[in-house]
């Protein structure tokens, strides 16, 4: 994903917090818990420095994605740019 950063934060921490933020919330949904991309979307908004997002994907596309009733959702490699 391609953030902006607002000045006066530092880029290497608001991607870390980005990277976080994403985990968290994936580790918080339920077992079974499709994830939502603009669900994603809003927990990387709220991070303190993101300005905004350019570009953003879930498995190379933005889209919802669906789990199995007795899947977990994990976060996967996270780039953040």
């Amino acid at each position: 994903m391609t953030v902006t950063i607002l000045p006066g934060f530092t880029p290497a921490d608001v991607r870390t917090d980005v990277d976080t933020a994403i985990k968290k919330f994936l580790n918080d949904l339920p077992i079974g818990q499709d994830v939502l991309f603009y669900d994603v979307a809003a927990a990387i908004q709220a991070v303190v420095g993101v300005n905004s997002m350019n570009t953003f994907t879930v498995d190379a596309a933005a889209v919802d994605v669906t789990i199995a009733a007795s899947a977990k959702a994990i976060p996967g490699t996270i780039t953040v740019s």
